[in-house]
């Protein structure tokens, strides 16, 4: 659709005009022991809907990091209530609306990569072993995004019990100057739960992507689409369990329901230019 959609929706017809739209071929999900380079093309072209590594992290080391973790306060984004993260370890570049915000960003990059290492320490920490594997696995390497103020923090801890509406994460609409800088094809996300509750905390995806003008509609300045009913249900639900990495295609609709206790994972983002560029890092 390239017309903006009306104010008043009638959900029905939003219904239709979602389900006749898919962004992927597929809606396969696959279980691989690591990550390698096949199952990395196979995603990025398409043919994996997610991807899950169970185990990704040993329980002995999660439970390390843990301890550490949770001596630090939890707090909402800056910008968004009932978004949580922990505090000191990372800003998400989704907080920059400004220029004091960007400056702050940026500030905290070094130290919050340092914190979450040192709350893991001797161990390797989860983030560092996606950087790791990555660089790796991938024949051009990863590397951390750099939008031109910097090398970008990646490791967001993110922590609560609440629901995360419907949403999607286009680095686009975070930074509009990134498309005069990169010719990227795609944008995952990844996530690695060290925290599960006993309850609720499923991970939702729509095979579905919105133009931005639908979005803005849709989402009404929120973080997400908290009318659900104007959303056909989802394709895959997953429940994730402690340890595992999940990688997804963050482009499309996503969201989590409201769970039991609080949940905490590692996440971030991978951006895509195409198999003979490198992969780029951020939160």
């Amino acid at each position: 659709m390239n017309k903006l959609l009306p104010k008043i929706i009638e959900p029905r017809f939003l219904n239709t005009i979602i389900k006749s739209r898919t962004y992927l071929p597929t809606t396969e999900i696959i279980r691989v022991d690591s990550l390698n380079y096949q199952c990395l093309c196979d995603f990025f072209d398409g043919k994996i809907f997610v991807l899950r590594v169970p185990k990704f992290c040993d329980n002995n080391i999660i439970k390390h990091g843990l301890k550490n973790i949770q001596k630090h306060e939890i707090i909402d984004y800056s910008n968004v209530v009932e978004v949580g993260k922990i505090r000191d370890l990372g800003m998400a570049y989704y907080e920059v609306k400004d220029r004091p915000s960007k400056n702050l960003y940026y500030e905290q990059v070094t130290t919050s990569i340092n914190a979450l290492r040192k709350a893991f320490c001797p161990f390797l920490s989860p983030i560092d072993k996606i950087r790791l594997l990555l660089d790796e696995q991938w024949e051009r390497g990863a590397s951390r995004l750099n939008l031109g103020g910097g090398n970008m923090f990646v490791g967001l801890m993110r922590a609560s019990e609440e629901e995360l509406f419907p949403h999607e994460d286009k680095l686009e609409r975070d930074d509009r100057n990134v498309i005069s800088k990169f010719n990227y094809m795609t944008q995952a996300a990844f996530n690695c739960y060290l925290k599960i509750p006993e309850t609720g905390g499923a991970l939702q995806l729509w095979n579905t992507s919105l133009e931005d003008d639908e979005y803005k509609i849709l989402s009404d300045g929120c973080y997400g689409i908290k009318n659900k009913s104007l959303l056909p249900p989802p394709v895959v639900t997953i429940y994730p369990e402690v340890g595992e990495l999940i990688i997804f295609h963050s482009r499309c609709l996503h969201a989590i329901t409201k769970s039991s206790k609080t949940r905490i994972g590692v996440s971030g983002f991978i951006l895509y230019q195409g198999k003979e560029k490198p992969l780029h890092l951020w939160s």
